[in-house]
């Protein structure tokens, strides 16, 4: 999973990190988030629980949580950086094949992926393990990071 550092450990059911403290994740929120920092209260250790992490406890007990104005902004953008990032892969995925001259028509081919299901914590209101991983299933009520996804894979790249 894209938040998980197998070279820390990993202990069943962290949360996981969030991975967007490069340079290039910082400069693009800088730039298309209109954010100079990441939100105080990441999850610092990956295998920690969505209450003992401050940005996931319950919004009602935590000024800066995770549906706080700031957080949700930078969620969402997290979330859409990954889907941009998945529409880019297919894309070049279509300019190969048009380049390799396929001549198989776009319902003769067949592509998987591999849609993590992060189902631990998904009864907590936070989803933190999907959050970490940008799955934005927590900044509102009808956030919804699969139909997200679904929808990506199902747009024409051909």
């Amino acid at each position: 999973y894209p938040s998980y550092l197998m070279s820390n450990g990993w202990n069943w059911p962290g949360v996981g990190l969030v991975m967007a403290s490069d340079a290039g994740m910082l400069s693009a929120m800088k730039a298309e988030a209109n954010m100079s920092e990441l939100p105080q209260g990441l999850p610092e250790d990956q295998n920690a629980l969505p209450d003992s992490t401050p940005i996931f406890r319950d919004s009602e007990r935590c000024e800066f949580g995770f549906r706080s104005a700031n957080v949700k902004s930078f969620l969402a953008w997290y979330s859409a950086t990954l889907i941009r990032h998945g529409r880019s892969v297919l894309a070049e995925a279509g300019a190969a094949l048009k380049k390799a001259n396929c001549t198989a028509s776009p319902d003769a081919l067949s592509f998987s992926v591999k849609v993590s299901g992060l189902h631990w914590h998904v009864l907590h209101p936070s989803r933190a393990t999907e959050a970490c991983a940008g799955y934005d299933c927590c900044t509102d009520d009808g956030a919804d990071a699969y139909s997200s996804i679904a929808k990506m894979l199902s747009d024409s790249y051909f």
